[in-house]
């Protein structure tokens, strides 16, 4: 499902929902299922230019919805910033395993 979400969506990542901060920012939302007994897996890019976006710790909490059902419950695996001065682009990747 990789592509950038219009729709109705949401996101908590940490308990808080971070929807709003992130919906002018958001580039790309993807979320895959896996097979059997692999991870499902959650890819958030965020443009930052400002460089004020505050960053999750690995092991947050990463829960999606897409048009108000459920998608992904997850834990963040990798926070990734490129970038500098001119500002920089966040991908937080979250898997389904613990």
């Amino acid at each position: 499902m990789p592509g950038f979400i219009r729709g109705n969506y949401q996101v908590i990542v940490g308990g808080r929902d971070v929807t709003s901060a992130m919906r002018p920012i958001l580039e790309e939302l993807s979320i895959e299922r896996a097979a059997g007994e692999a991870s499902d897996t959650c890819s958030l890019t965020l443009a930052d230019p400002k460089g004020q976006v505050r960053l999750p710790q690995k092991r947050d909490t990463v829960r999606c919805f897409l048009n108000g059902q459920w998608a992904f419950d997850g834990f963040v695996s990798d926070v990734n910033s490129t970038g500098g001065k001119d500002g920089r682009r966040l991908k937080v990747s979250a898997s389904s395993a613990d």
